[in-house]
């Protein structure tokens, strides 16, 4: 699965990823102390997109965020998917 993403992300013209940075800017910023809910945010350590720093940035301004950093790149979910998965399913069962 990370093998087909890689092959997408390396065909996709760049011109593409120019347009999807500069359209970001014009999106609303969210208000992270506004979340009241528990949330986790999950980074990886070599993902340029949505650095590591960042999301532990955004993770510590929710009440009730939980920072995960594990070891890939912007294609976590795909490099790691059991990981993530059961990531995902701890976090489920500790607010459910």
């Amino acid at each position: 699965l990370a093998e087909v993403a890689v092959k997408e992300f390396l065909t996709t013209p760049l011109d593409w990823y120019f347009h999807l940075a500069l359209s970001t800017s014009r999106h609303a910023r969210v208000r992270l102390s506004s979340i009241t809910v528990p949330a986790v945010f999950v980074a990886a350590t070599f993902d340029v997109l949505a650095g590591a720093r960042d999301m532990a940035t955004a993770a510590a301004r929710v009440s009730e965020g939980i920072y995960v950093e594990l070891r890939g790149s912007h294609f976590i979910q795909m490099e790691q998917p059991e990981v993530v998965h059961q990531l995902l399913l701890d976090f489920l069962d500790r607010v459910g």
